[in-house]
């Protein structure tokens, strides 16, 4: 049986414009779809649920490589920086 790898990315981010939950929920809900979508990975809000302007959400990749996480849990983090609407102020990869 072979070993699984998590990978793990933590992110703090700035929400631009948002004047109340529901748009900070709009845009953290469409957010977490595209990244389920488009990269295969679980997500979470899991901090600053009830302030409108920030948020931190976690992504986790689970694979039989290695460098399989690495290259996903990547991928993610250069999406969310591409986006205009947030702006990224902290990230933490691990990785077991």
């Amino acid at each position: 049986m072979a070993a699984p790898h998590v990978g793990l990315l933590i992110i703090e981010l700035k929400i631009a414009g948002s004047d109340s939950l529901k748009d900070k929920r709009s845009v953290i809900k469409s957010l977490l779809a595209v990244s389920r979508r488009e990269y295969n990975v679980s997500t979470a809000e899991i901090d600053h649920l009830d302030n409108w302007r920030r948020s931190e959400l976690a992504f986790t990749c689970v694979s039989n490589r290695p460098s399989y996480c690495r290259e996903v849990i990547n991928s993610v983090l250069k999406y969310l920086d591409s986006l205009p609407e947030i702006e990224v102020t902290n990230s933490e990869i691990e990785q077991w």
